[in-house]
């Protein structure tokens, strides 16, 4: 019995490794046969189902990912980072329903307030039910207690910006200078605002003109540059030094060799 527990957990942490090195479907096939197994610790198997769903989860199936972690969450439903991995496995469809997976942010971040990627999590899912003010202040609250998170930084200015508070945002973004000198993802997050603006500012301007009236354009009347002559007994010069107009350069007539 304790060389397949051994056998079993070895399995298990094997496919933790494949997992770490991003070598999702090898890791899957390996949890996918030891679930097959009969006979080992529920502990160890909970942890698989976990794993599971979280390769699932890598590997943009959601399905399966939902599964596999509602088995975990039936035996611990006061783990914050399996709530947030179960609404993650609902908001990442295509076609998802945000008020489905609010209640498990929700969860995540009572267990576990003050972890910034539970906030951006609640907040994102916010933003996509309309509700800008609670996901504003969550972003604010999370980026003055954590000044040095810039993931956190950059989703509280898209949302400043898109709620056209580009004074607050570009304030936000010089508070963050100090704390973080020499990140080049500030200089990058200033540049967005500032194209923001930019292109705020020309759709303003063209919804103000009325292209209902004609325009007229000016153009500049064309001018007539006579062809120049070719004078008998001379030779035209087109060569790269010559100015625009070439130049003509007289020859004397070649008289006939009568001698």
């Amino acid at each position: 019995m304790s060389m397949t527990l051994s056998i079993h957990r070895e399995l298990l942490q094997s496919a933790h490794h494949l997992f770490s090195c991003n070598q999702f479907v090898a890791a899957r096939k390996r949890l996918s046969a030891l679930l097959k197994m009969r006979g080992f610790d529920a502990v160890v198997r909970l942890d698989a189902h976990r794993l599971q769903g979280e390769v699932c989860l890598e590997l943009a199936q959601y399905d399966a990912a939902r599964r596999h972690l509602k088995v975990v969450l039936g035996h611990r439903p006061d783990d914050a980072e399996l709530h947030f991995l179960y609404a993650e496995a609902i908001s990442r469809e295509t076609k998802s329903d945000p008020k489905q997976s609010q209640p498990h942010y929700r969860k995540a971040l009572a267990y576990a307030p003050t972890q910034a990627k539970y906030v951006r999590g609640y907040a994102e899912n916010a933003l996509r039910l309309g509700n800008e003010r609670v996901a504003v202040t969550l972003l604010r609250r999370t980026a003055e207690r954590q000044p040095e998170d810039l993931d956190t930084l950059c989703m509280l200015v898209d949302a400043l910006v898109d709620l056209g508070r580009f004074r607050e945002a570009e304030s936000r973004v010089r508070q963050a200078e100090f704390v973080c000198r020499g990140n080049h993802r500030i200089e990058t997050i200033r540049q967005a605002i500032r194209y923001e603006i930019t292109r705020r500012k020309q759709r303003t301007e063209c919804a103000a003109t009325d292209v209902s009236e004609s325009l007229i354009l000016a153009f500049t009347s064309a001018t007539v540059v006579p062809k120049p002559q070719t004078v008998r007994g001379s030779i035209r010069r087109t060569d790269r030094i010559s100015k625009s107009l070439p130049h003509l350069h007289r020859l004397p007539l070649a008289s006939p060799d009568l001698g």
